[in-house]
């Protein structure tokens, strides 16, 4: 999804209100429109990747012919319809090489995401707008080898493909004296395609039986 920084529609914390707070839009509530119209991408009528925040203003007008920039952006959506009809059946998937969720290999997503950062140009060299939402996933006990483990969803919201590194540090807090320290420190390169989706597992790094006290938090 397209969200455009210049309305205000997203508090300090990044929740979305509808709300348009700057601009001569203000107090209007934003329009979510199709950034490809669904003519030339039928197939994308319900998906985030072709929805973008705009003001009232600025909406398209019914019938008018789209933009150079969002012709553009139609071969990026091509680029995913021929990633999603390509997908392996369960069986090659379980069977076959490593595949991500999305039933590609390691070097067909880099090959997709390669196709992405040509035709986006010098807008990939732009910094991205990345959404990483986390949770405690387990606390250390003898089935994942006393461990605390963290997960973490990384969402490249932005219109073009990005290279990101993703960094998780897990906090604790010792019994006596309540003291705060670091219990891991983990670290992953994502290749992001445009609205893109990962899911990413952080554990501590070895088997500490030591580990007692609950995380305070865990950052990314």
């Amino acid at each position: 999804m397209d969200r455009s920084p210049c309305l205000g529609a997203f508090d300090e914390q990044n929740r979305f209100t509808g709300k348009i707070t700057k601009g001569a839009d203000t107090g209007q509530a934003v329009v979510f429109e199709y950034i490809v119209p669904m003519n030339l991408a039928p197939k994308f009528s319900r998906d985030v990747a072709n929805v973008r925040l705009v003001a009232p203003s600025r909406k398209r007008a019914e019938g008018s012919k789209p933009t150079d920039r969002e012709l553009a952006y139609a071969n990026t959506l091509k680029v995913i319809e021929r990633e999603m009809s390509g997908l392996k059946s369960l069986a090659s998937i379980e069977n076959g090489p490593k595949m991500n969720g999305l039933g590609q290999t390691k070097a067909e997503a880099e090959q997709l995401w390669k196709e992405q950062q040509k035709l986006a140009g010098d807008k990939a060299q732009q910094k991205p707008s990345i959404l990483i939402q986390s949770r405690l996933a387990s606390t250390p006990s003898k089935r994942n080898d006393y461990k605390w483990v963290v997960q973490a969803e990384v969402t490249n919201m932005s219109m073009f493909p990005t290279e990101v590194e993703v960094e998780c540090i897990i906090l604790g807090t010792t019994d006596k004296y309540r003291q705060n320290y670091v219990m891991g420190q983990p670290k992953q390169k994502l290749q992001m395609r445009a609205g893109q989706a990962e899911k990413l597992v952080f554990e501590t790094p070895m088997n500490e039986g030591a580990y007692k006290g609950r995380p305070m938090t865990s950052k990314s």
